[in-house]
């Protein structure tokens, strides 16, 4: 039997599973829950106690948990749930997006049903504005480029909405560009740690290159926007002229390029320092704000301090 990963905070308590769920447990899946069975919130919360992040599922139930997962979307607008409840489950279902983004682009269907999951976080940032620090608080420290993508795309989504500078649809494009844009990073042989100052200049040339590989991944996708497309090729220029692929001055991107690179850039700093979001935004002001909007740092600034 094959199984797919699923992220244990997309599963809601007291709802029944639609699908079997299993554990890993020295190399091998140990069932623990069947379809038609539910979980308690004691049991998830031992799960978090235990840092349990993902479980498994029957890869020919994949469509089930699917299903599952856009029906608890649904709690997202109710206000009767706390924000960080239901910010915990925006930013999951962004790491499960980004988990998946590889299977998800194998059609337009898939695709699309993706792209509905991410409107509806898109629809709960726009409705609660602070929600970021419980986002961010559920995100944790990024330690892969999934992480780093879902991570990226919350912060956008936070600027893009505080700013009122991108409406749903922008928001939407800028969101999924933030699971894809440093797709090419492992195939180059570089990971989400990886940083053009500290590597060999030898290696410097490919790293270069991630952008417009990663771009050309998807670019035959009749789905994939040209707005998406745009935003990974240039997520990787700031200040005048100091990024890659084309030099570009950061001042002359359009301001949905401008909030993602330095959303990018932020986490990344962030992953570099070890530090939570909070605990190095200052840092990160000192060492490289001069390339970037000031207005934008600071509506950075009071998303991630909230």
């Amino acid at each position: 039997m094959e199984f797919v990963s699923v992220r244990t905070a997309t599963i809601r308590p007291d709802t029944e599973l639609m699908f079997d769920v299993y554990v890993l447990f020295q190399d091998s899946y140990l069932k623990y829950r069947s379809a038609t069975q539910s979980f308690n919130t004691p049991s998830l919360d031992r799960f978090k106690a235990k840092k349990v992040k993902k479980i498994y599922i029957p890869q020919e139930q994949e469509t089930q948990y699917l299903s599952y997962l856009d029906k608890a979307l649904e709690q997202l607008q109710k206000k009767d749930l706390s924000v960080s409840n239901r910010a915990e489950l925006a930013q999951d279902t962004l790491k499960q997006e980004a988990d998946s983004i590889s299977k998800t682009l194998e059609s337009e269907e898939a695709y699309r049903s993706s792209e509905s999951r991410i409107q509806q976080v898109v629809d709960f940032m726009i409705s609660e504005p602070k929600a970021l620090a419980g986002m961010l608080t559920s995100a944790g420290l990024s330690v892969d480029d999934s992480a780093h993508g879902s991570t990226v795309s919350s912060l956008v989504l936070a600027v893009g909405t505080a700013s009122k500078y991108m409406n749903r649809d922008e928001l939407t494009d800028a969101a999924v560009a933030g699971l894809l844009h440093d797709s090419a990073l492992k195939k180059l042989g570089f990971d989400v740690k990886s940083d053009i100052t500290n590597i060999s200049k030898e290696k410097r040339i490919d790293f270069k290159k991630h952008p417009a590989i990663a771009v050309e991944q998807v670019a035959g996708k009749q789905f994939i926007t040209p707005r998406v497309l745009r935003i990974i090729t240039d997520h990787e220029e700031y200040g005048e002229g100091l990024g890659f692929p084309e030099k570009k001055w950061f001042e002359k991107l359009q301001v949905d390029s401008q909030i993602f690179n330095l959303c990018d850039a932020f986490d990344h700093f962030s992953i570099q320092a070890g530090k939570a979001s909070k605990d190095c935004f200052d840092d990160f002001v000192a060492a490289r704000g001069e390339h970037f909007d000031m207005d934008l740092i600071q509506i950075l600034e009071q998303q991630v301090k909230a």
